[in-house]
């Protein structure tokens, strides 16, 4: 990107995509309001330091889309959805139900899983799936 400040509008990317305000988004991090205020302005690129805090806070962001513009700004991650159960994904994909987990009862300090047909060793995750209050989510896929 030609763009002097792009850095800038990902910056302000960012602060838009988590629904902040300018201010909370400088107390999240660490900064003064100000630096906030000049960054989106245009007067200053930011500093290593506010990059640093910024990736610290916010360890769902790819650094190499922050600097460079370069991958997704979640790098691996799906994109979040606005609805939790869209009602295209709810009509298209029933839910399987497998049956419920047995213990072992010899030792109940600790119950350990009978897996029936797949043993814990055969196992591997697809993906994981967070889920927020404000009703979206985010999927994370092993690599």
């Amino acid at each position: 990107m030609n763009d002097e400040f792009a850095i800038n509008k990902r910056i302000q990317q960012v602060i838009q995509e988590k629904h902040l305000t300018n201010a909370t988004f400088a107390e999240a991090i660490g900064v003064n309001r100000s630096s906030i205020s000049q960054l989106l302005a245009e007067r200053n690129k930011p500093s290593l330091d506010f990059l640093e805090k910024m990736l610290r806070t916010y360890k769902d962001l790819d650094a190499n889309w922050l600097l460079r513009g370069e991958v997704s700004p979640y790098g691996r991650k799906e994109a979040v959805q606005t609805e939790l159960f869209p009602e295209e994904v709810v009509a298209e994909s029933p839910i399987s139900v497998e049956k419920e987990p047995e213990f072992l009862e010899d030792e109940p300090s600790k119950n350990r899983l009978i897996s029936g047909e797949n043993s814990a060793s055969e196992k591997i995750i697809e993906k994981i799936v967070t889920f927020y209050s404000d009703k979206t989510f985010e999927v994370y896929k092993p690599m």
